[in-house]
């Protein structure tokens, strides 16, 4: 019995220590990094994914990568830099997303995927765990991101894989290049005609800003206020006032961004 007992500590501190210490996790995340780049394309500002390739040839590697994501623990995870963290959470929500479209594939819309009684974004998603726990991509998004990250910018970062969600980025977000990425995607919304116009000293934008204001009013005042200080940044502002600003927010195409 005395020389059980200390194997039986060793044990007990491997287990411990293979639970609590940091794994070896790729925080460029280079296999989703190669997948965006093989399967989409981008055209007037759109991203468009080749999910009828990225089925035949692309998605043994895309759930390869899925389970690297899940053999996160929740240990592990909050040993994470902020931008660690949030760049996984965004990678995670795109890439199960994929995932979820491919498992349903071929259909004309997301919203085909779920029932009378749930949305595909309350779906517990099949065969996976995210940080020990079953997980819907609502779970992902809303008890995850937004609660973890005061960040309006990622609402520019995460896809649900329609035409009127801001462009799937075609390169996976990154630890290292977390706020330079974040700050490209706000860019390409502003860029994209089918996302943010002004016409007439109005804006017209994204449904998404309508929907997650909240999230802008508490890092800006308010949605216009936000909208006048990025327009004129980026150089798109137009004919914009400088303040009490109209907006008008654009119908929501909800198409698949298949092309």
């Amino acid at each position: 019995m005395k020389f059980f007992l200390p194997l039986l500590l060793l044990f007990s501190f491997v287990v411990h220590a293979s639970n609590t210490l940091p794994l070896n996790f790729d925080h460029a995340h280079v296999k989703f990094d190669g997948l965006l780049k093989n399967f989409t394309s981008q055209k007037d500002g759109q991203t468009w994914v080749d999910y009828v390739g990225f089925k035949a040839s692309g998605r043994g590697d895309l759930q390869t990568y899925l389970r690297t994501l899940s053999a996160v623990t929740p240990a592990q995870y909050q040993a994470f830099s902020a931008d660690e963290r949030l760049a996984f959470l965004i990678n995670a929500y795109n890439a199960f997303t994929l995932e979820w479209i491919l498992i349903h594939h071929p259909v004309k819309s997301i919203k085909d995927t779920g029932s009378l009684l749930s949305s595909p974004w309350k779906k517990v998603f099949p065969g996976y765990k995210l940080l020990g726990s079953k997980f819907t991509l609502d779970n992902i998004e809303h008890e995850r991101i937004r609660v973890e990250f005061k960040e309006p910018r990622i609402h520019f970062a995460v896809n649900c894989a329609s035409i009127g969600c801001p462009s799937l980025r075609p390169r996976a977000y990154t630890g290292t290049g977390l706020q330079a990425e974040l700050a490209e995607a706000e860019l390409a919304f502003f860029k994209n005609p089918g996302k943010f116009f002004v016409k007439n000293k109005t804006a017209h934008l994204s449904s998404i800003l309508d929907w997650y204001g909240e999230d802008f009013e508490n890092v800006f005042g308010s949605v216009e206020a936000y909208v006048v200080e990025r327009a004129k940044f980026y150089g798109v502002a137009g004919d914009l006032p400088a303040q009490n600003i109209d907006i008008e927010f654009l119908d929501y195409d909800w198409k698949l961004n298949g092309k």
